[in-house]
């Protein structure tokens, strides 16, 4: 491995992680200038430097914005539909948050379609975010179905005022998990921590609103009668009564998503795969990383149009298939509605079929000739996770057998030449950011007197050579392409004239090669825990149970498993 970086570094193949100089400010100057001479294909949208004066910033403000053009495309192509919005750290040393937009493709997964790096986390710095970005691709008006955040209203505000109306504004169900069990602490005894929780989560999943409403509000009255858990009537009416209609699954039905996850997996894959497990000191090491990280999921596009791809819900769907084979319901059917009758804990759902001849998407069952606009059901698998589930595929083979006349719904394809012309982007945007992840490796052997002899020797030569010889228009373009990164780094150094270099301020001391924090579901349970703070959510008997418990007035007594 020493060998393969020796001849990198004589051949000057490559840098080292994206780093461009050793003060990491100028090594991320000297980027942002590569980026500029990209033409179309600048990727940077706004770059705030550290230091610099501009209206609405402090001076030691940093954001910096990214969108390459496949990603402007993609928002374009998707953004109508479902746009998640987060944010995380540790990707630097420095506390710059990245904050990212992702669209939902058709394959039904997450791609990343803007980045911002600030170290402000308020509505003006996602404001400037927003308007670029809209700006960069063109839309005067971004109208979306679903927006999807964490527990905070700052990303959509910021949306609102910049883009335009949002049909539903979601948070995300697993970080609404996390926030409830975090503050059980709030709630005395463990039985009636078991009891809040369960029953917070058999209201969450509520499938009527009316339901919703009723025993919600009944919920609220029980906790508010008892000392025991006035503190979490109080926490559950001031944060999750007004904005109900973001965590109940009851508002969110057949909307496509539930988490925040796409985000959070994307994030992982960054830090753990690309940043192998450890905490970045450098913001351009960093860069570099996302840069490869984009790049790669530009090629798994390519390969997905051109080879087609089998999705993890096509998967769970493949799943389901095999479930409604091996499974009997009692069906009736009353004209185009087939009764599923209820079946040990499960109740009753309906099926029914859609009129949606025109409409196809890429979550099909090839056995049954579907896809999900096929047919409806009132199940949560169905409204809640898109899924075409273990019923709908009950009723197709089962009821309909191979009759049922809806081939149509998988002959809709995309146009060949509107996908060819998506190819051809996907390709012409690898070749460009291949362009800027490898970079002149300087030659250590020299000392810095030597190295300005032959750097004044050689301006002198290039000053000569244009004067007495004619080139090409794309020689004068390559020279100045050069140049210009030459300039950048001659004006980001300041080493030559003895002046204090900008550096960007460090907010930890950690080892570079220090590995990430483990996430919750990893840490080790070799000690174990004095107590068990997790509990489970509620089982069919429950949930029946905790019905009826809130459908009476008096408080009853309750035994819940944890």
């Amino acid at each position: 491995m020493k060998d393969i970086g020796n001849i990198k570094t004589s051949f000057n193949i490559s840098l080292k992680d994206g780093q461009r100089h050793k003060n990491d400010m100028a090594s991320v100057d000297l980027y942002v200038s590569e980026c500029e001479h990209l033409g179309e294909h600048n990727p940077i949208l706004f770059y705030k430097k550290q230091g610099e004066y501009m209206d609405r910033f402090e001076q030691n403000d940093v954001c910096l914005i990214i969108m390459n053009s496949v990603q402007k495309e993609l928002f374009k192509k998707f953004v109508g539909n479902i746009v998640c919005v987060d944010g995380t750290h540790g990707l630097n040393s420095y506390d710059f948050e990245m904050t990212t937009i992702l669209v939902l493709d058709e394959f039904r997964e997450g791609f990343p379609v803007a980045f911002l790096f600030s170290n402000r986390k308020d509505q003006h710095v996602y404001e400037v975010f927003f308007k670029h970005v809209k700006n960069a691709v063109g839309m005067e008006q971004v109208n979306i179905n679903t927006f999807m955040t964490d527990i905070t209203n700052v990303y959509y505000t910021a949306w609102v005022s910049v883009m335009g109306s949002v049909s539903l504004h979601l948070y995300c169900s697993w970080h609404i998990d996390r926030a409830w069990q975090q503050n059980l602490g709030k709630v005395k005894s463990t039985e009636e921590k078991n009891w809040v929780y369960k029953t917070l989560k058999y209201i969450q999943t509520l499938p009527n609103e009316i339901d919703f409403e009723t025993q919600y509000f009944s919920f609220l009255t029980k906790l508010s009668s008892k000392d025991s858990t006035q503190q979490m009537y109080n926490y559950l009416k001031t944060y999750y009564w007004d904005n109900r209609k973001q965590w109940a699954y009851c508002y969110r039905k057949n909307r496509g998503i539930n988490t925040n996850m796409f985000l959070e997996s994307m994030h992982k894959v960054i830090k753990y795969e690309y940043l192998d497990g450890k905490k970045v000191k450098r913001l351009d090491k960093t860069l570099h990383a996302l840069q490869k990280f984009i790049t790669d999921k530009t090629v798994s596009r390519l390969i997905k149009l051109t080879k087609g791809h089998t999705s993890k819900q096509l998967t769970e769907i493949k799943k389901r298939h095999k479930i409604a084979e091996c499974r009997e319901f009692e069906v009736s059917r009353d004209g185009n509605c087939y009764i599923f009758h209820k079946v040990k804990d499960e109740p009753r759902y309906l099926v029914q079929r859609k009129n949606n001849e025109n409409e196809c998407c890429e979550l099909k069952c090839s056995s049954c000739n579907i896809c999900w606009h096929a047919f409806e059901c009132t199940c949560p698998d169905y409204q809640i996770k898109n899924m075409i589930c273990k019923h709908i595929h009950f009723v197709c083979f089962k009821k309909l057998g191979h009759s049922l006349p809806i081939s149509s719904f998988l002959s809709k394809e995309e146009p060949r030449e509107e996908q060819s012309e998506e190819l051809s982007m996907l390709v012409k945007n690898i070749n460009s950011s291949s362009s800027t992840l490898s970079s002149i490796t300087p030659d250590n052997s020299l000392d810095i007197e030597k190295k300005k002899t032959l750097i004044k020797n050689a301006a002198m030569d290039i000053i000569s050579n244009i004067n007495n010889f004619c080139y090409t228009s794309e020689d004068y373009d390559f020279m100045l392409k050069n140049l210009n990164v030459v300039k950048s780094l001659a004006t980001a150094s300041k080493a030559s004239s003895g002046l204090e270099q900008n550096t960007f301020t460090s907010v930890s001391s950690e080892p570079a090669n220090k590995k990430l924090d483990k996430q919750l579901t990893f840490h080790s349970t070799k000690k174990k825990r004095k107590t068990n703070t997790r509990i489970a959510k509620p089982d069919s008997k429950e949930k029946q149970l905790i019905k009826k418990s809130l459908s009476h007035s008096r408080y009853h007594d309750h035994q819940y498993a944890v």
